[in-house]
């Protein structure tokens, strides 16, 4: 019995030196393992495309060089977008300031008639609250100016690594080959393959998804009339790709330019129902159909690796460890020893899906 303990005690205190030394490499070693991660999983969505030219008879280095113009005239064409929206939001940024001065003497005015309250004491928590936002407002724009700048270096980065990621992609599968008994290569070609059919799935399926939430989003903000509406509604639908956050905050900061701009909470309202309904769409139909795989992570899952990936990688870890769990899963699923953790982290889908779902999808099917 005490062996037995003995033993025990022994592997889970190797697991767990295992788990610690590797999350202090991910996090240190973050400058380089971001941009390979992100290299690794586009140079994924872009095989189909370059095995298409391949077949052209363009050979592999035109093949590459043809897929990456593609994806870099995309990569343009939306920060050439975003970038036109936040440099015109930035220069009204002091109308902005100007009407949130109205706003505050009209909020001081009301306070000061039912509280006795002094001018001088409502507008010395005023003006410093005031300040104070429109301080990060401006300083959220530089840094999103600043990261545009500083996404070209990483852009250029990626480029490098998807075109050696593609060119060499051959010898890569026969070193993952390599590190396994001969009897476990018909298991790790399925994992291979499973791996890289589902992450195109997903990472084309997200795009595609971003791409309509943009369009959805834009519509409902245009007909409200909130300002810079193509502006908050990409940037909605960017922010969407974080599970359960993301869409509260991209509906939260067009609620708050139409709170400083207008007097009527009808156009709040209008846009927690408009959005509400964009959302109802991408998780009942969008989202299902387009991005759905055989790879299901269950939610708390999910949020667990969204604070994991917020504290190794930031950001970009909120992003890249929702598809790498979705990896990880695969691993999982298809290793015996770890099939359990495959379990744990997974979801079943093979509930009826719901009225709303099969609504979108008669809608979708019905002939035009």
């Amino acid at each position: 019995m005490k062996a037995q303990e003995h033993s025990l005690l022994y592997r889970l205190t190797l697991t767990l030196f295992f788990i610690v030394l590797f999350v202090m490499s991910m996090y240190y070693a973050r400058g380089i393992l971001i941009p390979l991660t992100t290299a690794a999983l586009i140079a994924m969505l872009l095989l189909p495309m370059v095995r298409r030219f391949e077949k052209w008879k363009l050979g592999k280095f035109f093949s590459i060089f043809f897929s990456l113009i593609f994806i870099v005239l995309i990569i343009v064409g939306v920060l050439y977008i975003l970038s036109a929206q936040i440099v015109s939001f930035s220069d009204d940024l002091p109308a902005i300031q100007e009407k949130m001065n109205t706003r505050f003497n009209d909020l001081q005015a009301g306070i000061g008639s039912k509280t006795g309250l002094t001018g001088e004491e409502q507008l010395m928590y005023f003006k410093q609250a005031m300040s104070s936002l429109i301080g990060v407002a401006q300083s959220l724009v530089g840094t999103l100016l600043a990261a545009t700048t500083a996404s070209l270096v990483f852009i250029g980065l990626n480029i490098i690594f998807i075109f050696l990621f593609l060119y060499y992609r051959n010898r890569i599968h026969n070193f993952l080959l390599a590190l396994v008994p001969k009897e476990e290569h018909i298991n790790t070609e399925k994992i291979i393959l499973d791996i890289s059919m589902v992450t195109q799935k997903y990472l084309l399926g997200v795009f595609t998804v971003m791409g309509i939430l943009s369009v959805l989003n834009s519509i409902v903000f245009l007909m409200i009339g909130v300002p810079h509406a193509v502006f908050f509604g990409v940037l909605a639908s960017i922010l969407n790709i974080v599970p359960y956050i993301g869409v509260w905050i991209g509906t939260a900061l067009p609620m708050i330019m139409m709170a400083i701009t207008q007097d009527s909470l009808t156009p709040i309202l209008l846009i927690l129902i408009g959005v509400w309904i964009n959302q109802q769409i991408d998780n009942n139909f969008l989202t299902p159909t387009i991005t759905g795989s055989k790879v299901a992570i269950n939610p708390l899952a999910t949020i667990v690796i969204l604070i994991v990936g917020s504290m190794i990688w930031g950001v970009a870890g909120m992003i890249l460890f929702i598809p790498l769990l979705g990896v990880a899963k695969i691993i999982f699923d298809n290793v015996e020893g770890l099939k359990p953790l495959g379990y744990l982290i997974g979801e079943d889908r093979s509930e009826e899906p719901s009225r709303i779902t099969k609504f979108f999808r008669r809608i979708w099917k019905k002939p035009s």
